[in-house]
């Protein structure tokens, strides 16, 4: 589903991060990656988008930094270096999404079997 218009994206910033150097990227379907403007507002980076996509929130690199280790972006000239893991990315970021989907799903197979079970006994009746 994509938006019919612009919708505003609050992300929250990782923790340690520069906000003076923050920036976000919408990474395309063919691993490109693309600028979006985006300001710091509080502990979370704010951007506006007509496309639902990946999006990674990095810390730009300091400019001694990005000479030093050739990191540049994708179809920009600033220099990026990554941030701490998305949410949900993995066991780095201190929070793995998977940890969340294993017990909706346990607990949504259990209401299935139960739901099963009491419409057989009822039948049963």
């Amino acid at each position: 589903i994509q938006p019919n218009g612009a919708v505003k994206v609050s992300l929250p910033i990782p923790s340690g991060m520069d906000i003076g150097r923050i920036e976000v990227y919408r990474v395309n379907d063919d691993d490109t990656r693309t600028l979006m403007e985006s300001t710091a507002e509080g502990d979370v980076v704010v951007f506006y988008t007509n496309h639902f996509s990946l999006y990674a929130v990095v810390e730009r690199a300091a400019d001694d930094e990005a000479a030093a280790s050739g990191n540049t972006s994708a179809g920009s000239d600033k220099s990026i270096a990554p941030a701490a893991a998305p949410l949900g990315a993995g066991e780095s970021s201190g929070f793995n999404l998977l940890w969340l989907l294993i017990p909706i799903v346990v607990i949504a197979a259990v209401a299935v079997i139960l739901v099963v079970r009491r419409r057989a006994a009822a039948q049963n009746r």
